[in-house]
């Protein structure tokens, strides 16, 4: 069951891009992913969005720094390509690229393929000042 965001966003999906089921796309817990219809070396790539309150006081790039290192622990490489902040003090924001390598099924994929047709990228935004 996909989990519910703790406020409202709207967003639209790259042609191509279709949405999936977060549990049988063995993402459960998210509350929303969409796939990228033709994989590369086995690798489905896709679009997963969560999100949270947070109750401490970290930054925004805290938290862009934190999604990196949770990134660690499945892919081989991780490296931040580029980050701006954007947005206002009452509702800042902050968008990182990565370009990342992980091994499905024991096949190396770099999943920012620079021949392939879908973005790699990481969003992180805060909704509410402090």
């Amino acid at each position: 069951m996909p989990a519910t965001l703790p406020v409202p966003i709207e967003f639209s999906l790259p042609e191509g891009w279709k949405t999936a089921f977060p549990d049988e796309a063995g993402a459960p817990g998210v509350a929303f992913i969409a796939l990228y219809p033709q994989p590369d070396a086995e690798f489905t790539a896709n679009i997963t969005i969560d999100g949270d309150f947070r109750p401490d006081e970290a930054t925004l790039s805290d938290m862009a720094d934190e999604a990196v290192e949770r990134l660690h622990e499945v892919a081989q490489s991780v490296v931040v390509t580029s980050r701006r902040e954007f947005g206002s003090e009452t509702a800042p924001g902050l968008a990182q690229r990565l370009t990342l390598s992980a091994a499905p099924d024991g096949a190396l994929a770099n999943s920012c393929n620079p021949r392939s047709t879908w973005p790699c990228w990481t969003r992180t935004v805060r909704t509410s000042a402090r």
